[in-house]
């Protein structure tokens, strides 16, 4: 009898719909800006005790003490909740502690790089845009040449149109492709130069 009464309490105090209406558990938050936590269906162990121990004054806890402090303590889980927190977190009246987690994981540094060294990973990158810019003409050379030998070729009017109309595309969209490898080539040589 003894536990049925205690289920009860318990029921009353922390389940959904207990002995109060909704509205009475919304009347229950003291001001706008609150956010109440409701627990309900709490399991039991082995033991028939509940899986979350709530007489703590200040916290809830898990009885299983193999689980890391943030999955075992509902206050230090929720001090860990936020990147940054911005709002007042309360536990059973008493406020949480909240920690930035995220400065623990940044912090400023300073790399010493030798301007030799930059200055060759830029040569070299340099180079390398220069011999793509050059094999892109190059294959757009190429598909000229084989547009000329058709056109020399003695073939029909009808066919020239449909054996050029393909190498001419392509050749278009070399071009393109040549036009924006020499714009970042200048974008590159001009950020070069305001570096140094």
């Amino acid at each position: 009898m003894e536990r049925h009464e205690t289920e009860v309490q318990l029921i009353r105090e922390f389940a959904l719909y207990g002995n109060l209406t909704v509205q009475e558990l919304f009347n229950k938050i003291p001001t706008h800006s609150v956010t109440m936590i409701i627990v309900e269906k709490l399991r039991r162990s082995l033991t028939e005790e509940f899986m979350l121990n709530h007489e703590y004054a200040n916290d809830i806890r898990c009885r299983d003490e193999d689980l890391p402090p943030h999955k075992r303590s509902l206050r230090k889980f929720l001090e860990i909740q936020y990147l940054k927190p911005k709002m007042k977190i309360h536990l059973r009246g008493e406020q949480v502690r909240v920690t930035k987690i995220c400065q623990s994981w940044m912090a400023k540094s300073r790399a010493k790089v030798s301007m030799k060294t930059f200055k060759d990973v830029l040569k070299r990158s340099e180079i390398e845009r220069e011999a793509y810019t050059k094999g892109l003409e190059t294959d757009r050379d190429n598909l000229n040449v084989e547009i000329l030998d058709i056109y020399r070729g003695g073939v029909q009017p009808d066919e020239i149109n449909s054996r050029t109309s393909r190498l001419k595309t392509q050749v278009q969209t070399l071009n393109k492709m040549i036009e924006e490898a020499k714009k970042d080539n200048e974008v590159y040589q001009k950020t070069f130069k305001t570096i140094f």
